[in-house]
């Protein structure tokens, strides 16, 4: 196994992989075709060491969340990608259910989120098609 391999068997072994994230690139994939699900305008930025992406993720014209991809800044390290959606702001703690907070996906930062390391498990959790 060379050096890359190993990196990547430690990115599939860690806790969240697969549930909030994924370095996969079938992970974009989903059962809508491509002509009605498009990802939005770039935006970018740097922070401590590390690269991120942001982008919208439009249905129909519609904006139905946004994917997050990170490039740490460590030689090898693959690219992660998460496919999320903001539910509320973190001083909106009301519009959070017990549900909501016992998923796996469930993230809190600034925004309460929740985070999907496929876009199918996005779509299967909005209930699209």
């Amino acid at each position: 196994m060379n050096i890359i391999e190993e990196i990547e068997n430690e990115y599939r072994k860690r806790k969240l992989y697969g549930i909030q994230f994924s370095i996969e690139p079938e992970a974009y994939e989903c059962n809508i075709s491509d002509d009605r699900i498009v990802f939005g305008e770039n935006t970018t930025a740097m922070q401590c060491g590390t690269f991120y992406n942001w982008q919208d993720i439009i249905l129909d014209g519609n904006v139905i969340g946004f994917i997050e991809e990170r490039r740490n800044g460590k030689l090898f390290d693959p690219m992660t990608v998460s496919f999320c959606i903001i539910l509320a702001d973190c001083t909106e703690p009301e519009k959070i259910t017990e549900e909501m907070a016992a998923s796996p996906h469930f993230w809190e930062d600034e925004t309460y989120q929740m985070r999907f390391a496929t876009l199918q498990q996005l779509i299967d959790y909005l209930h699209l098609s």
